[in-house]
C-alpha cells in the first residue's frame, strides 16, 4: 500500500489531477491519497476514507471503515453526520453500500443488513405468535388446562415488558451491535429452554425468557436501521424489518401448526432456535460496528416522554392495534359460524390472511419516500377502520368478510414501520427506550383487543360484534393520527 500526502495548496500537481478530486469545506487542510490500497479490511480510528476517482481521500474525521473486497470495490461504513453524507453526495463521491459494494446504497433494495434484522423478526413472529395455534398441544403433553396453558402466552407478553426495562437499565452503554448479538442469544437460549420444558414452571419460565428479547430487538433494530438507511429512506428499512413477523403469520405460524400435528410442538421452537443462530452468525457478518448510543444518564432516557408527542404515538399504536386484534382474535368463529367458510378452508382463509400483511407492509416500503409518516401511518390506520367496519356488516357475505380482513391485516402491518419511527424521531437520549416502548405498546394493544372483541360475544352477540370495538379502538386511533400529522403539517408550514 502506497500512501502520501499533499498541502491544501496542492503544489506541484497538475490540473487534471486536481480536478479528480471534489473540494468542499469539511476536508482538512492536509489530504491523504492511498493509491495501491490491497488490504482486505482496514479499521480507521482517526480517519475516514472516501473513494473518488481511483483514489480514496481521508479526512480527519473519527469512526470511519473501509472494506476492499477480491474485485477491489471499495466501500465506506456511513459517517456518523448524516449531513456530512449528503454533502459527499453533492460533490460528487459515490457512496458505496457498506453491506453490498457492488452498488451504491440508492440501487439497493434491501440491504443485506435490513435483510438480517427482517430474519430475527421471522424467529421472534413464529415464537410468540405459534404459541396461540398450537395451545391444545402443549397443553395435553404438559397435562395443564387450557386456561393454565393460556398463562404462557401471558408470560411471554411479561416478558417484553420486562426485557424493554433491563435494556434501559443494564445495556445502554453497550455499542449497538453487541447489544443485538446478546439479544439475539437469549432468542436461542429461551426457544432452545422451551423445546425441553417438561412441566408448567419450566414452561412458564422459558416463555418469559423468550419474552425478553423482543422489544429489545425492535428497538435496537430500528436504530440501527435507522441509522445506516439513506436519507428519507429510515420508514422503508425499518418497515422491511417487520417483514419477518409478516412473514411468521403467511408461513411460520401455518406451517408450526402442521408440525406440531405431525411431529411434536417443541419442533417449532426448535427451528425457531436454530434460526436465532444464524441470526447471530449473519449480524457477526453482515451489520456493521456502530458505537453505543450517548449516554447522558439514566434519567435523561426518560426526558422524552416529558412531551406530548410519544405518548400520542404510543396511544395510537396501543388503540390502532387493539382495534384490529379485537377482531382477529375471533376470526376463526366469525369465518366459521357467520361467513359460512367450511372449517377445512381456515387454513386457506389465514394464508391469504397473512399475505394480506405481506402486501401490506411491502406496499409501505414503496410508498416511504413519498409520504411523510404521520401521512402514511393516518392513511392505513383510516383504510383499517373502514375495512373493520365493513367486516361489522358484510360478515355473512364471503365475498365482503373476506377481502375486508385481508385488508385490516394489511393495515396493521402498513402502519407499523411509521409508527415505529414516529417514535424515534425528537427521542434523542431516549432512541432506545422508544423504539421498545413502540413494541410494548403493540403487545399491548393486542392484549386488549383479545379482551374488548371478547365482551360482546360473552353478552350474546354473534362473533361478527367483535369488530364493533374493534372499529371503535381503531377510530381512536386514527383520529390520534390525524391529530398528529396535522401537527407535522403545521408545523413545516410554519418553518
Amino acid at each position: 500500500m502506497r500512501i502520501h500526502s499533499e498541502k491544501a495548496s496542492a503544489r506541484g500537481r497538475s490540473r487534471s489531477e486536481r480536478s479528480e478530486t471534489p473540494s468542499f469545506s469539511p476536508l482538512p487542510q492536509t489530504t491523504i491519497f492511498i493509491h495501491d490500497f490491497s488490504c482486505d479490511r482496514e479499521e480507521c480510528d482517526e480517519t475516514t476514507r472516501y473513494l473518488t476517482a481511483g483514489k480514496l481521500t481521508a479526512g480527519k474525521l473519527t469512526g470511519g471503515k473501509v472494506i476492499s473486497d477480491l474485485s477491489r470495490n471499495f466501500c465506506f461504513q456511513p459517517p456518523t453526520s448524516p449531513k456530512f453524507e449528503a454533502k459527499l453526495r453533492s460533490s460528487g463521491f459515490p457512496v458505496m453500500d457498506p453491506i453490498n459494494p457492488t452498488k451504491t446504497k440508492e440501487e439497493a433494495l434491501m440491504p443485506l443488513h435490513i435483510l438480517v434484522l427482517a430474519l430475527g423478526t421471522l424467529a421472534l413472529g413464529i415464537a410468540e405468535f405459534s404459541m396461540m395455534s398450537i395451545l391444545n398441544a402443549v397443553a395435553a403433553d404438559l397435562q395443564v388446562s387450557i386456561p393454565e396453558a393460556g398463562h404462557f402466552i401471558a408470560a411471554y407478553a411479561t416478558g417484553v415488558c420486562a426485557g424493554v426495562m433491563l435494556m434501559v437499565v443494564f445495556a445502554r452503554n453497550l455499542p449497538l451491535k453487541h447489544l443485538l448479538l446478546i439479544i439475539v442469544s437469549l432468542i436461542v437460549v429461551g426457544n432452545a429452554l422451551t423445546v425441553f420444558a417438561d412441566g408448567y414452571a419450566v414452561m412458564v419460565a422459558s416463555r418469559f425468557l423468550s419474552g425478553l428479547p423482543h422489544g429489545a430487538y425492535f428497538g435496537v433494530g430500528s436504530i440501527i436501521a435507522s441509522e445506516l438507511a439513506q436519507p428519507g429512506k429510515a420508514s422503508r428499512d425499518v418497515t422491511l424489518m417487520v417483514l419477518g413477523m409478516t412473514i411468521a403469520n403467511l408461513v411460520g405460524v401455518p406451517l408450526g401448526s402442521f408440525l406440531s400435528w405431525a411431529v411434536s410442538w417443541r419442533l417449532v421452537f426448535g427451528i425457531t432456535a436454530v434460526t436465532g443462530v444464524i441470526v447471530f452468525l449473519s449480524v457477526l457478518r453482515f451489520v456493521p460496528a456502530m458505537p453505543a448510543l450517548p449516554n447522558a444518564g439514566f434519567r435523561a432516557q426518560f426526558r422524552f416522554l416529558t412531551h406530548l408527542r410519544p405518548w400520542l404515538v404510543m396511544a395510537a399504536i396501543f388503540f390502532g392495534n387493539g382495534g384490529f386484534f379485537a377482531y382477529l382474535s375471533y376470526v376463526n368463529p366469525t369465518m366459521e359460524e357467520v361467513t359460512g367458510v367450511a372449517p377445512s378452508s381456515m387454513s386457506l382463509v389465514m394464508a391469504v390472511v397473512g399475505a394480506g400483511m405481506v402486501a401490506g407492509n411491502l406496499l409501505c416500503a414503496k410508498l416511504a419516500g413519498r409520504f411523510t409518516d404521520p401521512a402514511l401511518a393516518c392513511m392505513g390506520q383510516g383504510v383499517l377502520f373502514v375495512a373493520l367496519v365493513t367486516v361489522f356488516f358484510g360478515a355473512a357475505h364471503p365475498f365482503i368478510a373476506i377481502p375486508a380482513t385481508v385488508v385490516a391485516a394489511g393495515c396493521c402491518f402498513f402502519i407499523s414501520g411509521p409508527e415505529q419511527i414516529m417514535m424515534l424521531q425528537g427521542a434523542k437520549e431516549g432512541r432506545l427506550l422508544g423504539a421498545a416502548l413502540a413494541q410494548t405498546s403493540f403487545n399491548a394493544g393486542n392484549a386488549l383487543g383479545a379482551w374488548v372483541g371478547g365482551l360482546p360475544i360473552d353478552a350474546g352477540k354473534s362473533p361478527e360484534w367483535s369488530a364493533l370495538p374493534g372499529f371503535s379502538l381503531a377510530f381512536t386511533g386514527f383520529l390520534i393520527l390525524y391529530l398528529l400529522w396535522w401537527i407535522h403539517r403545521e408545523k413545516h408550514r410554519r418553518n
